[in-house]
Formats: structure tokens, C-alpha cells, sequence
């Protein structure tokens, strides 16, 4: 299992992690490097795997690192909300031209209900429980960022 730096990042430093999945990734990645390796230039695996021997202390100075990034942004004049839209926005134009995702998103609604209604009519192998129980939690995960592709998602 590999170390989950993006996931920790986001609770540490939410504004440089916003950052990395937009236009701004360059800036964001360049002042992580600079947080966590003490120098630009820093690749994704030297940064992983300094963030996954950091100290609180270490992580601290992240963390105040991603509140100058924050407000350098801000200067800027960059929201990290309104990246998040414009993300979201950018997708949902594309929608609007490009109907793949319409016709992917029927044909895998229909065979997720098909699944989840062949489990419930047909009994399965116990040997095979597992692994239908672990495809149909995946297929929910999924079935859920359809929904919210469509429908948004609502804020705290």
C-alpha cells in the first residue's frame, strides 16, 4: 500500500492541494517543494516520501506554508472555491457538447441496476460473496459521482 501524501495535504495544506488538481499546479507544487524539501524542483515521490516521515512540528510548517500560498492567491486575486467551480463549470460545458458521458452514464446506471438486481434475484456463490460485495461497493462509489456530475454536490 502506498503512502496517501494527497490525502494527508488536503488536511494540512488545503490550499496547496486545491491548487494541485487546477491551472495553478505548477505555483502549488513549487511552494510544497519548497515547504517540505526546502528547495523547488522537487519531484512527487521526494515529497511523498518526506511527508510520510514528517514530525508535527514539520507538518506545521506546512501548514503555514499553504497559508502564505493562500494568501498570495488571494492577492492574485484566486479563490480556491472558484477554482473548484470553474473545474466543475468546465466539465459541464463539455457535457453539453460532447454526449459520451451522457451515454456512458446510461449505459452504466443500467448495469449497475442490472448487478444490484441479478445479486438480489439470483443467489450467489459463497465463495463469490466477497468479491460481489467489494464490485458492488465500487459500483456505488461510482454510481454516487454520477450523481453528483449531474445534480452537484451540496456544501457543509
Amino acid at each position: 500500500m502506498t503512502f496517501a501524501w494527497k490525502r494527508l495535504l488536503s488536511g494540512v495544506a488545503p490550499a496547496i492541494a486545491t491548487a494541485l488538481g487546477g491551472p495553478l499546479a505548477g505555483a502549488a507544487m513549487t511552494a510544497l517543494s519548497q515547504a517540505v524539501l526546502g528547495r523547488t524542483g522537487g519531484s512527487e515521490s521526494d515529497i511523498a516520501d518526506k511527508l510520510a516521515a514528517m514530525t508535527p512540528d514539520e507538518l506545521l510548517e506546512v501548514k503555514k506554508a499553504d497559508d502564505h500560498f493562500a494568501e498570495q492567491m488571494a492577492a492574485l486575486g484566486i479563490e480556491r472555491d472558484r477554482l473548484a467551480l470553474e473545474d466543475v463549470q468546465g466539465a459541464r460545458e463539455l457535457a453539453r457538447t460532447d454526449h459520451t458521458a451522457d451515454y456512458l452514464t446510461w449505459l452504466y446506471t443500467l448495469g449497475y441496476f442490472g448487478v444490484l438486481g441479478a445479486s438480489w434475484a439470483f443467489p450467489v456463490p459463497p465463495g463469490m460473496a466477497p468479491t460481489v460485495h467489494s464490485l458492488m461497493g465500487a459500483l456505488t462509489a461510482t454510481q454516487i459521482t454520477i450523481v453528483h456530475l449531474y445534480f452537484g454536490r451540496a456544501k457543509k
